[in-house]
């Protein structure tokens, strides 16, 4: 054995202690082996077992090889100082944990520190974040990208960065374009319909046109920028959006890039969205649309064959239900 360890024998037990002059003796690191050659380690009066990121460590010697290889081990971390820094972590979680509150918030904010504290000591390449903060940072990010990126050079918190993020998230593979094939019809809708709830069903559809910048973009084979029925860019877009009335849940359910369109072809997309809405599951109550003049006449084809303007027509699915408008 190197002077590194020294050992003290007992009735039944055997310890390898480091000791330390700080000016006194202090032991910083020891390992207990009983007479069932059952292994303990500590860092001071920590368990190693306690401590983040080690996991390699048997309760049981089974030969001398393995017994010599553990003390190797240990004797290189603790001239890295890897243990000492596990040691504060791991002291540092458990004054976090003997805490006594129960408001759930703060108990969040407990959850936070330790897992903050604990990435401190690991390789950056290496870090792991729970399933809670990836959620959070996803959502972090979707909304605000650059704000993101603010605080996570800012150094006040460690996150993980947007490519992790990228990775760990389902693309959403639709487009305008392939949106207006019948195949693809509201197929984003169709798949968000399976993590909302029954309250969420009940909605209003509302319309807005949005100006856009004109010009054509070609990535991945395929031309973005066209105006759905021609080959003109499109200068604005005609988005579909849905609202409960019965929860705060919001959702664009298709978008149309035009450069100009009818009142014919504007209510056929209309009409088409309200029963393609409710053969998915919805149940759509009122459209809203500002009182530009395409649009009036465009909701005054649901009445035939008058097209007089109305706040209430017939439903396209069941005549015999309201369609407010």
């Amino acid at each position: 054995m190197t002077n590194f360890w020294n050992i003290i024998y007992k009735e039944n037990k055997t310890l390898f202690v480091n000791l330390e002059l700080n000016p006194a003796p202090e032991i910083a690191l020891s390992v207990v082996i009983n007479d069932s050659l059952d292994m303990s380690v500590f860092v001071g009066k920590t368990s190693l077992s306690n401590i983040p990121n080690i996991t390699s460590l048997p309760t049981k010697v089974n030969n001398i090889n393995n017994l010599n290889e553990i003390l190797e081990q240990l004797t290189e971390m603790k001239k890295n100082n890897k243990l000492l820094n596990s040691d504060i972590i791991s002291q540092v979680h458990s004054f976090m944990d003997s805490l006594n509150i129960n408001e759930e918030c703060l108990t969040s904010v407990i959850a936070f520190i330790k897992e903050q504290s604990a990435l401190l000591i690991q390789n950056k390449h290496s870090k792991r974040y729970s399933t809670e903060m990836l959620i959070f940072c996803s959502l972090f990010y979707s909304m605000a990208p650059h704000a993101y990126k603010f605080v996570r050079k800012s150094g006040y918190i460690l996150l993980p960065h947007p490519v992790t993020l990228r990775n760990i998230c389902m693309p959403i593979n639709t487009c305008p374009k392939s949106e207006q094939n019948e195949l693809h019809f509201l197929r984003y809708i169709k798949q968000k319909l399976q993590f909302i709830g029954s309250a969420d069903k009940t909605v209003i559809l509302q319309i807005d046109e949005m100006h856009i910048k004109p010009y054509f973009d070609y990535k991945g084979g395929n031309i973005s920028g066209l105006c759905f029925n021609s080959e003109n860019a499109a200068t604005s877009v005609m988005t579909f959006m849905i609202s409960s009335i019965l929860s705060s849940y919001k959702d664009v359910v298709h978008i149309l890039p035009i450069s100009k369109i009818t009142a014919d072809a504007l209510h056929t997309f209309i009409k088409q969205i309200v029963v393609g809405l409710e053969g998915i599951g919805f149940k759509v109550i009122c459209v809203i649309t500002d009182n530009n003049l395409i649009n009036q006449k465009a909701m005054s084809q649901f009445v035939s064959p008058s097209h007089s303007y109305s706040i209430v027509y017939p439903h396209p699915v069941d005549d015999k239900r309201p369609l407010f408008s």
